[in-house]
């Protein structure tokens, strides 16, 4: 079966579109991360005024809403290197054989890759 024509005229629109939306993303990505530290500074101004006041736990009262002072818990991403690491831990606190490089090496071998095919820009240069 031959290939069908492609109509440069809307091809071009089309990759001028999608360079377009990817320097769009780009800048908004951006000004998140600058607007995410700027965030930051204040917050942890926020802190130290409630700590100075002795109100660490205090409720304050905005427009909309309120902002209460919560804890957070982060697990620790789960590498490779952090996973060998726990068993090899594991293995020698219940004193038995170390069987961690068998598991590592089944788990790589193992594992659901999936693949896709998405549009890269790369700039002059690099």
């Amino acid at each position: 079966m031959a290939a069908a024509p492609i109509d440069l005229y809307s091809f071009k629109t089309l990759v001028q579109n999608w360079v377009q939306a990817d320097v769009n993303v780009a800048n908004l990505n951006r000004e998140a991360l600058k607007t995410r530290k700027e965030r930051d500074v204040y917050e942890t101004e926020i802190f130290r005024v409630l700590k100075q006041a002795n109100h660490e736990r205090a409720v304050i009262q905005i427009t909309g809403g309120k902002l209460v002072v919560a804890d957070e818990r982060h697990s620790q991403p789960l590498s490779f290197t952090s996973l060998e690491e726990m068993l090899h831990a594991y293995y020698f606190k219940v004193g038995r054989a170390d069987e961690t490089k068998e598991i590592i090496k089944f788990i790589k071998e193992n594992r659901t890759i999936e693949h896709g095919t998405k549009l890269k820009r790369v700039m002059s240069g690099q």
